[in-house]
């Protein structure tokens, strides 16, 4: 199977971090795919995870800038970042 097969398609069991990591690798690299999802609509759920410096890494390979880590973080109650190991492991980009 290759990225020219037009028999190609893929489908992905759920809307979660694997998912959605997948079918934005599956755009880019131009691999046509339908994210299959059991809830209606998708919603925060109150829950923090941890992303280790070769994950922050990977996301930002997949094209996810700082912006966007920015805008996802949120603040400890002594106003650190939650995620400063994270940042400083992260390769710089040239604007």
């Amino acid at each position: 199977m290759t990225n020219s097969d037009p028999q190609t398609h893929v489908l992905i069991a759920g809307g979660g971090i694997g998912g959605l990591a997948l079918a934005l690798t599956l755009d880019q690299i131009g691999v046509p795919f339908t994210v299959l999802e059991s809830v209606r609509a998708l919603k925060p759920l109150g829950v923090g995870i941890n992303l280790q410096p070769n994950a922050v890494r990977e996301l930002y390979a997949l094209g996810i800038d700082q912006r966007d880590l920015e805008a996802s973080v949120c603040r400890r109650a002594n106003g650190r970042l939650s995620d400063e190991m994270a940042r400083r492991s992260m390769p710089s980009r040239a604007a």
